[in-house]
């Protein structure tokens, strides 16, 4: 096949047999398979069918390189990738995927779903960012027919069929070419098979998928594959055509395999059949006919539109939760005869099929699409009440956003569906003797909200919406009602700081305006204000809405404010950070008598790129909340005031009530941990001794020689950095704190020479940036022991050297590293601080800088808590001018082996910046631009010696060396 994707030539593999007796040694081998050809095409599917144990999933792993095969040959896009190791394997692996049998245990029960399927997107640097993290997974559950809210479960609380969506989600993730997908309906009920089947074909055509379909089951092959493959005892025994092999099987094991399969219904597909238009339309006249209406029936469209909600008939979108399902409850309560229950995915609907009297009739459907919108008209023909409440909310601002996709999918959900239901449903309910939409807005379709701007401007054409759609149904009997609520406590508004309604109240107040025929309502104390203000000063509710945009930029950081509720009564403020991932350990911050200003906020920040959830919670609440004070004088004095009356005793029982608040965080998984600074180094120390947290870590230990009785109480690991010259914490202080201490287990201290109070906060006077780095190297290595999180450093660094080095893929390197890093070649200082700076250098100066033959030999290796000392010979032929390493000098032709030293800082799972050292005199000898003679350098023996410590010593000594000759040692 000339345009096959993937091709297997001769595949033979041997595995260990584990049913074989070995008490000692090695397992011996067995065939499993034997010589097996396959080829799959782009686009293609192709269907690997046989009965258990014939070679299927083995082969499978194989063609994704899961397995290594014994001999033959696999190539992917023309490459052989039959035996290539993983560092090299692992760029191709994001266009090769795998999805697994069994759905349940391939999906980490510990983690939830939006957490897994964001893991292989941050893995290959795909998207960095926590929104468009959020994004991307909300509309991978979307292509897989799951909604955004799927993010926050966990494995075991789906169905079978909706695992195996994610496990598909997780596969087409990276955007794969070629996709093995394993026996992933056995498992399944027939009616979710079925649905997981269309979903498959469906991506298949839409993305432009290979695929190998594995199953034992030639009906499910016969349903979805073009060509396949017959597998038995580990060979190929007949491939061909999908319809040739079941019109015409060649062997007689395809013939029984075929026979096998269960006699198809006499009339296939009558279930999924939509009846026409004009069955319908007799559906409606059989309806009328024997309908006993409660009340006479009147002539003019105002009393026609007048309805009772016992007996109608009703269709809700959106009813797998919130609002929507308390319509559905609702409806029934007040005696609807019959409701149609519409979600994306029926299998989240958690109605039985009557509540009371009341029929309950799950009803798969995506506004967003018409196909599915015209066959939810044909199915519900009978409807005589609609619900709009499908709706999406990214909490997006309008101009944040780097691209649109999350303002489209809201405007394509809350105006564009809408629009479409009501297109669909208008004349159906005007058919049916006349009847009511309800379109549930928001306030925020009358004025923007900043931090929800795009959400507001969709809501916003839908109410315009609405009041043409009114217009024109009016005089058919259908009455339009406009729900414009506040704040509604459900998953959509879950980041609202403010009050919110209970969905229930919202859903009653509707149904109620219907019945006295309403045309717009605004349920609730925040609507209400907001439509009264809006009619008297609607310029003067805008500015509240701009100063409310000013207030959440009073954050320096990029975190957000959360609420701690105070064991003796009241709440107060903390400030937030959490990492890329969404969770991970907790790390409570304790701040200085400047309140949480932006250098707390700072550290927070940074801390949560390490992988820690970050609270700073406001210990000055009980006099003052929210300060936020600088290093002037000004503020100097204020934040002395603060201090004066400060209660320590209470601040750390906040401080407790805080690390409860955090324990309790969905997004804290694993254990608590505090640091502090300044007066938090005091608040450190204490709840070190006093609460229940797991490690903490204090810098300056300002007044801690005073509580010193408390020493053994602590029973967590404890580190302490102290300043030599700090006046606040002077010699004697830190002398009887390091005494009271140093017998403690777990306990580290560390004084930093010639440093003052402060040396690690940026823009103070003392800051030293050296010292500064150490203590946080040390920090990180104490909370790294006891929190975690542990990151593989080595195959970080692994990968971001593959890419510089082997792909030549600028963007998969800069993908390795944080958002703002920085590369100083010490020698040379070439390199690059910032994202734009180092993209530049990497892309005109650096990547394909270096010569063809350019390779690495790795000498040693040390790795600590966030960096990397790696030592190594770097080995070239000068065939091109290399910018960052001798910019300038034409190319000699030499070649080169020179002694390499990187000092890589990492943050969190990114590197952050390289130090790089090598010995530019060596090389400038081995390239015959320095002259040795007469001067202490040497070239290519530099490296030389670097692995054979055995080559002479001293010899560049030029006779120092026999001076000593002879001298006692």
């Amino acid at each position: 096949m000339a345009n096959a994707l993937l091709l297997a030539e001769d595949v033979r593999l041997d595995l260990p047999d584990m049913n074989a007796p070995v008490l000692f040694g090695v397992r011996p081998l067995t065939r499993i398979l034997r010589g097996v050809d396959f080829q799959v095409a782009r686009g293609e599917t192709v269907g690997i069918v046989g009965e258990s144990g014939s070679g299927k999933t083995s082969l499978g792993r194989c063609l994704v390189r899961l397995h290594e095969p014994t001999d033959g040959i696999i190539r992917f896009d023309g490459s052989d990738i039959t035996h290539v190791i993983e560092p090299v394997l692992r760029p191709i692996r994001r266009r090769m995927q795998m999805i697994f049998q069994d759905p349940q245990s391939s999906l980490n029960p510990r983690n939830k779903i939006g957490t897994i399927l964001a893991r292989p997107l941050k893995f290959y640097g795909i998207v960095r960012r926590r929104e468009h993290i959020i994004q991307r997974v909300a509309r991978l559950l979307g292509q897989v027919g799951l909604a955004p809210e799927f993010a926050d479960r966990y494995p075991h609380e789906l169905s079978g069929g909706q695992r195996q969506r994610v496990g598909i989600a997780r596969a087409i993730a990276l955007e794969p070419e070629f996709v093995v997908a394993d026996e992933i309906v056995s498992g399944l009920d027939v009616s979710t098979q079925a649905q997981i089947l269309d979903l498959l074909y469906d991506l298949n055509h839409k993305l432009g998928l290979a695929m190998a379909f594995i199953s034992h089951d030639l009906s499910v092959i016969r349903h979805i594959c073009d060509r396949v493959y017959v597998m038995r005892d580990g060979e190929v025994v007949e491939a061909g055509a999908c319809d040739a092999l079941f019109e015409a099987p060649k062997s007689q094991y395809t013939r029984d395999l075929i026979d096998a399969i269960p006699l198809p219904d006499p009339d296939p597909g009558w279930l999924d059949r939509q009846p026409s238009d004009a069955a319908i339309e007799d559906q409606r006249t059989e309806a009328n006919a024997v309908r006993k209406p409660e009340t006479p029936t009147k002539t003019n469209n105002e009393e026609k539109t007048k309805m009772s909600i016992s007996g109608a008939i009703a269709l809700v979108t959106g009813a797998n939760r919130g609002v929507g399902k308390c319509f559905v409850e609702e409806l029934a309560r007040k005696g609807a005869k019959k409701i149609y229950a519409a979600s994306r995915n029926v299998d989240n609907l958690t109605f039985t099929s009557f509540i009371g009297e009341t029929e309950i009739v799950p009803l798969e459907l995506d506004v967003t699409k018409e196909d599915q919108v015209s066959a939810a008209r044909r199915r519900a023909g009978d409807v005589t009440l609609l619900v709009n409440n499908a709706g999406v909310n990214h909490m997006g601002r309008l101009m944040d956003a780097s691209d649109t996709e999350a303002a489209r999918t809201e405007m394509d959900t809350n105006y564009f569906g809408l629009l479409s239901m009501c297109r669909a449903f208008g004349p159906v309910i005007a058919a049916n003797g006349g009847g009511n939409i309800v379109n549930m807005l928001s306030i925020l379709g009358r004025v923007n909200l900043p931090a929800m701007g795009s959400l507001s401007a969709s809501k916003a054409a839908a109410y315009n919406a609405t009041q043409g759609i009114r217009a024109e149904l009016m005089n058919k009997g259908v009455h339009v009602l406009a729900v414009l609520p506040g704040a509604i406590d459900t998953d959509m508004s879950k980041d609202f700081p403010g009050d919110k309604m209970p969905p229930g109240e919202v859903t009653k107040a509707a149904l109620d305006a219907l019945e006295t025929k309403e045309w717009e309502i605004y349920p609730g104390d925040m609507a209400n204000g907001l439509q009264e203000a809006l009619s008297l000063d609607p310029l003067g509710v805008q500015q509240q809405m701009v100063e409310s945009l000013e207030t959440e930029e009073a954050l320096s950081g990029k975190g957000e404010m959360m609420t701690v509720t105070a064991a003796d009564g009241g709440t107060f403020q903390a400030y937030i950070a959490k990492p890329e991932t969404g969770s991970g350990p907790g790390l409570v911050l304790l701040q200085e008598i400047f309140g949480i200003n932006d250098y707390m906020q700072s550290m927070a920040d940074y801390f949560a790129e390490e992988g820690y959830v970050a609270i700073v919670p406001d210990l000055f609440w009980r006099m003052e909340p929210g300060v936020n004070l600088g290093y002037e004088e000004e503020d100097m004095q204020k934040a002395f005031g603060f201090y004066q009356n400060f209660d320590v005793d209470q601040a750390i029982k906040d401080v407790q009530d805080t690390i409860n608040t955090a324990r309790g965080l969905d997004e804290v998984k694993g254990k608590v941990g505090a640091i502090g600074y300044c007066l938090g180094g005091l608040l450190a120390y204490l709840t070190a001794a006093r609460t229940d947290v797991d490690v903490s870590v204090g810098y300056y230990a300002v007044g801690v020689e005073k509580y010193l009785d408390e020493a053994d109480r602590i029973k967590c690991p404890l580190t302490l950095h102290f300043a030599e010259e700090d006046k606040f914490c002077p010699a004697d202080a830190r002398e009887s704190i390091i005494k009271a201490l140093e017998g403690q287990p777990d306990t580290a201290l560390f004084t930093y020479a010639g440093q003052d109070h402060a040396f690690a906060t940026p823009g103070r006077d003392h800051y030293d940036k050296p010292s500064t780095m150490m203590a946080y190297s040390r920090t990180l290595a104490t909370l790294r022991k006891v929190l975690g999180p542990i990151y593989n450093l080595e195959q970080l660094w692994d990968m971001h050297c593959y890419h510089e080095f082997a792909t030549r893929n600028v963007d998969d390197t800069m993908a390795t590293m944080v958002d703002e890093p920085y590369v100083n070649h010490i020698p040379t200082m070439t390199g690059g601080v910032g994202h734009d700076h180092l993209k530049r250098f990497y892309k005109y100066h650096f990547v394909d800088s270096n010569p063809d033959d350019t390779k690495l030999i790795p000498i040693s290796r040390t790795i600590g808590a966030d960096r990397l000392v790696d030592e190594m010979i770097f080995c070239f032929t000068h065939s091109r001018e290399i910018d960052w390493m001798l910019p300038g000098i034409a190319p000699t032709g030499k070649y080169v082996e020179v002694p390499l030293v990187a000092i890589v800082n990492f943050r969190g799972d990114k590197l952050y910046h390289e130090h790089i050292y090598w010995d530019q005199s060596s090389v400038l000898v081995q390239i015959g631009k320095l002259d040795p003679e007469g001067l202490p350098v040497a070239g290519s023996a530099t490296a030389k010696k670097l692995i054979d410590e055995t080559r002479p010593s001293n010899e560049l000594m030029a006779g120092l060396w026999e001076k000593s000759e002879g001298k006692p040692i």
